[in-house]
């Protein structure tokens, strides 16, 4: 803190007038006329008192009064801090220690793919599937270990950020699986041994899409589940039927495509470009559920593929509101059709529409009075 400084020069000029004022003097000629009136001109005013004044009050020179600023600085005065000088935040060890923030440097692969992790992106255009997140070059100035590592997600396609979580137990690969076709960003933060986090955190991009012709995506939302992202929701699944196809919901046969039967063989046998892919299971959450068809075989008019949505092994939230979405992607990803807006109970099937692939592309086609059966149709 700066010390006050006191001017006794500017002090022993100013007393004289002080006493004046006390003890008698002019009752109006002191009175400066402006705030600009120097000591000089105070000075000819008193020249016409009435004789109480000492006629030897020396003439003073306003210059000579040091302002404030052209004060000397005191030997014990504290210079204000630049903000340019001031370090990032850090933090203090054991022994007053200079302890500064680690240092975050994310990184991203498609899993099991070739990508040196010394060199790893921070932006990948991705297939779906898994994609392991890396942050092996981060690093301490100081010397320190990196402790932890967070990874966040902060922007994703629909309503629940995809969960992080192990992806291989033999490597300890960890990472998070997309199946929704959009735009992703990560943060990543690390911790020092001694607590201290990253000042900085690293970004990272994906962006998802898909070279299938036929995407069908199921979401679902439960609005008395108090946290939909995390492991305690309930399971719902995803059916897709085979144009001309009689039985739902049958492990070993080729006509429903789902979690138990997830490749059958569709279409041109021993061609697999035209069966449908059952890519990913949720079983406690909000979805995605996704079934793909890289190309799939003409249909008739008359029979499609039908998508089927079931409210299977129900937990403690009911009901749930799901919604199908169909897309393609030949080239540019384009929304065919979507359906929601229907409430499920527990063991319930609804049938969402009927797909149809023509020469012109894909229809997706509902009905407006849903199709809600307690459990699976009957052939």
């Amino acid at each position: 803190m700066r010390t006050p400084h006191i001017d006794t020069k500017g002090l022993s000029v100013a007393m004289p007038f002080l006493a004046l004022l006390l003890f008698g003097g002019c009752d109006s000629h002191l009175a400066p006329t402006t705030e600009r009136d120097t000591v000089q001109d105070q000075c000819v005013e008193l020249d016409a008192c009435d004789g109480h004044q000492d006629d030897t009050l020396p003439s003073v020179d306003a210059s000579d009064v040091p302002l404030a600023e052209e004060l000397p600085d005191q030997d014990d005065t504290t210079p204000l801090e630049d903000s340019s000088d001031v370090p990032p935040a850090q933090d203090l060890t054991e022994g007053d220690v200079l302890n500064t923030c680690p240092v975050a440097i994310g990184g991203l692969r498609y899993l099991y793919g070739a990508v040196d992790v010394n060199e790893a992106p921070t932006h990948m255009d991705v297939e779906f599937g898994p994609v392991e997140l890396l942050g092996g070059r981060s690093y301490d100035e100081d010397g320190d270990s990196i402790a932890e590592y967070r990874w966040g997600v902060t922007q994703y396609p629909g309503r629940v950020p995809p969960s992080i979580g192990l992806l291989s137990a033999s490597s300890g690969a960890i990472g998070l699986e997309i199946y929704m076709a959009g735009s992703y960003e990560l943060e990543l933060t690390v911790v020092d041994e001694h607590g201290l986090a990253s000042c900085t955190p690293s970004r990272v991009t994906l962006e998802s899409t898909t070279t299938a012709a036929v995407v069908v995506e199921l979401t679902w939302q439960t609005p008395s589940d108090p946290d939909e992202s995390d492991d305690d929701g309930n399971d719902v699944d995803l059916h897709m039927l085979r144009p001309g196809g009689l039985v739902w919901n049958r492990q070993g046969f080729p006509m429903d495509c789902f979690f138990a039967n997830r490749s059958p063989d569709w279409g041109v046998q021993g061609v697999t470009s035209d069966n449908p892919w059952y890519r990913v299971d949720d079983v406690d959450g909000a979805g995605p559920e996704v079934i793909t068809i890289q190309q799939p075989a003409l249909t008739t008019t008359e029979e499609g593929y039908l998508i089927g949505v079931f409210f299977n092994d129900p937990k403690h939230f009911s009901p749930v509101f799901p919604t199908v979405k169909v897309y393609s992607s030949e080239g540019t990803v384009e929304i065919v059709g979507e359906k929601g807006g229907v409430a499920l109970q527990p063991r319930e099937f609804w049938i969402a529409g009927e797909l149809f692939w023509t020469e012109n592309g894909p229809l997706f086609v509902t009905s407006d009075v849903p199709q809600i059966t307690d459990g699976f149709p009957s052939p």
